[in-house]
């Protein structure tokens, strides 16, 4: 499909590591599924209490896992800081 929707997604872990369990697996699950969209997840470059990088992926730039799932592993993600940059909390909106 070359319209197909794109959807950005920032994941602390995501594949190809496995030890932070159920969040990884639910987003695998989720773009398996999902086929008629593109995903771009955002990710760290290191498995869960990992320090050294993945060996098989290439850091700071995107990595075609499946026909529907490109992933960015970055160096020193801290995703904290975008969870909290929405100004959501500071104008008082709520989800």
């Amino acid at each position: 499909m070359a319209n197909r929707k794109k959807i950005l997604v920032f994941i602390d872990w995501f594949l190809p590591g496995y030890k932070a369990g159920g969040p990884i697996r639910s987003m695998a699950n989720m773009t398996d599924h999902l086929q008629d969209f593109d995903f771009f997840v955002v990710t760290r470059n290191t498995d869960y209490t990992d320090t050294n990088p993945y060996a098989s992926v290439k850091s700071d730039q995107w990595n075609k896992l499946s026909e529907n799932v490109s992933v960015l592993p970055c160096p020193n993600a801290d995703f904290i800081g975008i969870r909290g940059s929405s100004g959501f909390a500071e104008s008082g909106a709520r989800d």
